[in-house]
Order: structure tokens, then C-alpha cells, then sequence
């Protein structure tokens, strides 16, 4: 998790007099980083010739030429009239996601490649990330949004809340859902020949995979909206009676509602790479279930000739006749994980992730194998015997 840096701020209070005294509030003084700190708003005063200045950072002072009064009665006074902050708190629209794999830039509904989805059932969101071409297809991500840790406090903005979700947690998420559901490769065995032949070698190899890398990408657009007050102080100047002889300055203040919409973008990859191929070439003999091939000999090499053998052989001694179906051959893979997170903000910083996923992925293929015996035989002159197929006449095949 990265934690966000905080500038520090300090809280003055001032008390502004130039030629009428008046009464100023406290406020935090927010930093030079703040376009609106220098900022200042000035309102004429009814009667007097002179103007009120409102600085953004909260302080408050009366601007007029030097005056003379001889007045009867009471002599001129200051009051100030505050109201207190009010809470009121918007309403934050729902989360929503955008999500897109690969290239291009048309939008599709939620559930496909490229689609934009809303919030299902709440905070939950669903939506499908396709994997590499001789991937299984694509994996189903579903999973909560949570909501992100509360903005840092900012000078003069009160109430402040956001619709933002957690775009690591998220990130996380999303890896964590890929690596236990992304489709392995869709593998079927060669085998040659096939049917085979008791004592002679039989090649095996993997088709439809060579040995790639699985990657998986995910792109997700977080837009949310931050929402604030601010405390707006307003001054006029007031007869203390009817002549207006003397006056007072009245401050009051009401809060201003705000807002802004800022975009979190996440991008993660979940890539699979091969690591071992177990095989098992069915028949219960001793060797029969060698020691893992590595990623690459394990794959075996597609039959193209007979003097070009695949790494991956076996020699069957008798044939399948106890194997309703011929021998049970199986494939075991074993697949090792590594992701990469890299997500940006228009309100902070950007935030990446690199590492190894725990564990492995493995899958299993099958196919049955029926071997058959060639036997002399001695036959009369001119007899031609029956032709007899190497199938399984259990199943057909």
C-alpha cells in the first residue's frame, strides 16, 4: 500500500484594524500551493466611504479613509455575529467501473472484452478478462469495491467526503481472482502411432500450446467525485439607531457546497508461465511415470517424419487388451504466476506493484491409447487370412 505525504499547515489568528476596529474569526491559513490564497474579495460598506476585504484565507479587515464624529449618546460599538458549521453531506453517486483488455477503443456491455460495467448489487462489480489467444478464454472477476481510506484534511474545507473506491485493493483483488480462474491452455495429446504397436516406441507431444507465456491484462477507469463545504463570511456595517450615527459591523457566514471529479486508473497483468509436464503413459510398467520434463522437452515434438523423434517416448510391452479404451495417458502441467500493477490518479500519486504469486497452477490432460500385438503366423500356400484391425472393439475404436 502506498501512504500519501500530507503538507503541514498552520492555524493563525488574526485580527485586522485599519481605521474601524472590527472582529475577525480563527481559521487555518492554507499553503501558497492553494490557487485561491491570495485571492481577495472586496465589498463596498452602505453609508461609509470604504470597503470590506475578504481574503480566501478567512481574514477579514475594513478599508476607509480616517473619519471624525461628535455624536451624542452612546459611543460606537463592534459586534459579530458567527453561526456555526452545519453539517450537510451530498449524496455520492454510484461507483462505477470501466474495464478494457488488449488494443482498440470501441465499448462493449458489461461482461465482454472492452465493456463498461456498473455496480452489481451494490458495492460488487463482475466482468470478464480475456486471457491470450491459446488461453482456456477468458476469466469471470467478481468481487467487492472498497472503498477508499478517507481524503487527507485540507484547510477551510469542511464535511469532506468521496465516492472513491480503493483503486490498490482493487488491483489486488483483480490479480488475486485472475491467478485462481485464469483458463489454462487447451491442450489435447499427439500421439504416433495411433493406434500404436507393442515393441515398437510410441512419440507424444502437446498440441495447441507451445509453451508460451499466459498473459492476462485488465484496465479498469475508477471515475468518483469529491465532495466538500466551505465556510463563506460575509460583512456589512449596521446603525446602532434610527440616524445612523454610529454603526457596527455584522459578520454572518453560510456554507457553500463543492465538488470535483477525478479519475483512478488501474492497470494489472496476471502472466502464467510454464514450468514442468509430468506424463504418464498408462500401462503400470516401471519408467512408465517419468521424472517432470521441463517446460520446453515436455512439450514433446509434433510427428513429422519418421527419423525426427520427440523427446517425450515410450515403448509398450503388450498391448491394451486389460484397458477397456486402450492405456489411460495423462499430461500434468505446471504453471508458475508473476503480476504488475501500475495505477495513476488525477487527485495523487501513482502507485505500482511488481511480485510472484504464491503456489502453482496445474492441469491435466487425457487421452486413451490402444496398442496392439503383430504376430507371425504360418499360413498355407495361395491362403490370404482376414484382416483384423488394432481397435477396441469395446468402444468402437
Amino acid at each position: 500500500m502506498k501512504s500519501l505525504d500530507v503538507g503541514r499547515f498552520s492555524v493563525v489568528a488574526c485580527i485586522a484594524v485599519a481605521n474601524l476596529l472590527t472582529l475577525s474569526p480563527v481559521y487555518a491559513q492554507q499553503g501558497n500551493s492553494d490557487p485561491l490564497s491570495n485571492r481577495q474579495i472586496a465589498r463596498p460598506i452602505p453609508n461609509v466611504a470604504g470597503q470590506g476585504i475578504f481574503g480566501q484565507d478567512g481574514l477579514f479587515a475594513i478599508e476607509a479613509a480616517a473619519q471624525t464624529r461628535t455624536t451624542a449618546g452612546s459611543s460606537s460599538a463592534t459586534t459579530a455575529s458567527i453561526i456555526p458549521p452545519q453539517p450537510s453531506i451530498p449524496p455520492s453517486p454510484g461507483v462505477q467501473v470501466a474495464t478494457s483488455t488488449g488494443s482498440g477503443g470501441t465499448t462493449r456491455p458489461c461482461g465482454q472484452i472492452g465493456g463498461y460495467c456498473a455496480v452489481l448489487r451494490g458495492n460488487q462489480v463482475g466482468f470478464t478478462v480475456q486471457g491470450s489467444p491459446l488461453g482456456g478464454g477468458g476469466v469471470v472477476v467478481v468481487f467487492n469495491l472498497p472503498p477508499a481510506p478517507p481524503v487527507p484534511p485540507q484547510p477551510r474545507r469542511l464535511n469532506v467526503h468521496s465516492s472513491r473506491v480503493d483503486r490498490v485493493a482493487i488491483a489486488q483483488r483483480a490479480v488475486d481472482n485472475i491467478w485462481r480462474g485464469a483458463p489454462l491452455p487447451n491442450i489435447s495429446l499427439g500421439i504416433n502411432p495411433d493406434p500404436g504397436l507393442a515393441g515398437l516406441e510410441n512419440w507424444f507431444w502437446v498440441n495447441n500450446y507451445q509453451g508460451q507465456p499466459l498473459v492476462f491484462p485488465l484496465h479498469l477507469d475508477l471515475p468518483w467525485t469529491l465532495y466538500w463545504q466551505e465556510q463563506v463570511w460575509e460583512t456589512s456595517m449596521q446603525c446602532d439607531d434610527a440616524t445612523c450615527a454610529t454603526r457596527h459591523a455584522v459578520t454572518t457566514s453560510h456554507f457553500e457546497d463543492h465538488s470535483a471529479n477525478y479519475v483512478d486508473t488501474v492497470d494489472a497483468s496476471v502472466t502464467l508461465t510454464s514450468a514442468t509436464f509430468d506424463w504418464d503413459f498408462g500401462d503400470g510398467r516401471v519408467g512408465s511415470k517419468p521424472p517432470a520434463f521441463d517446460s520446453i522437452t515436455g512439450l514433446g515434438r509434433a510427428y513429422t517424419d519418421p527419423y525426427t523423434p520427440s523427446p517425450v517416448a515410450w515403448t509398450y510391452q503388450m498391448d491394451s487388451r486389460h484397458f477397456i479404451g486402450g492405456f489411460p495417458v495423462s499430461l500434468r502441467g505446471t504453471w508458475t504466476g508473476t503480476y504488475h500493477i501500475s495505477s495513476g490518479s488525477t487527485f495523487d500519486g501513482t502507485y505500482t506493484e511488481n511480485g510472484s504469486l504464491g503456489g502453482t497452477r496445474q492441469g491435466t490432460w487425457t487421452a486413451n491409447h490402444v496398442v496392439c500385438q503383430v504376430q507371425t503366423m504360418l499360413i498355407a500356400p495361395g491362403y490370404t487370412p482376414p484382416s483384423v484391425p488394432c481397435r477396441d472393439q469395446r468402444i468402437g475404436r
